[in-house]
């Protein structure tokens, strides 16, 4: 039987908890996100200790920037990583646009950027062992369409197996509905 969480909380709660890290514990939002993608690879490497080929597919939040960071650590593990950004990098914002260009600087892995920026006909390679779902985080508030429902229903329907930062995009942190798709 599965481990469950201890504690659940709700969005506006988990958003509290990381204003307090950053005001309280002086730690800046970029290394919350830096952690996040720690954790996330620490994440895959343990549940899915023979994965050599992930996708990273990203939005346009700081959801965004915690794949971006797990992109360049992985890599630097020697996983082959392709990053599908469903945002181009330079529209992004803050410290998910931090984290992009990091990768791509390889300030985060501590060398060369050797993965790929792919377009959403990604999601058509069936080589992946894991996708990892950076679209949308807990701040899901209305129904999911266009392309990105439609991108979030051919990683539904892909074999790869799908790792989600935060919560799966299209579910409602808070009720845990489906918002769409």
């Amino acid at each position: 039987m599965a481990l469950l969480p201890e504690n659940l909380y709700s969005a506006a709660q988990v958003r509290e908890l990381e204003r307090l890290a950053i005001e309280e514990a002086a730690v800046t939002a970029y290394e919350l996100m830096q952690r996040a993608g720690r954790a996330l690879l620490g994440l895959i490497q343990e549940k899915y200790p023979g994965c050599s080929r992930l996708l990273v597919v990203g939005g346009a939040g700081n959801n965004a920037g915690d794949g971006y960071v797990l992109a360049a650590l992985a890599q630097a593990q020697g996983i082959q990583v392709d990053v599908l950004p469903l945002i181009a990098g330079e529209s992004l914002q803050g410290e998910a646009k931090q984290a992009y260009a990091d990768m791509l600087a390889g300030t985060l892995s501590g060398g060369d950027w050797q993965g790929k920026v792919v377009t959403n006909n990604a999601l058509l390679d069936q080589g992946y062992d894991i996708i990892v779902d950076t679209i949308l985080g807990t701040g899901l508030s209305r129904s999911i369409e266009g392309e990105t429902a439609e991108c979030i229903e051919a990683i539904n329907a892909h074999p790869a197996k799908v790792v989600a930062a935060d919560i799966p995009s299209g579910i409602n942190a808070d009720s845990g509905s489906v918002m769409g798709c």
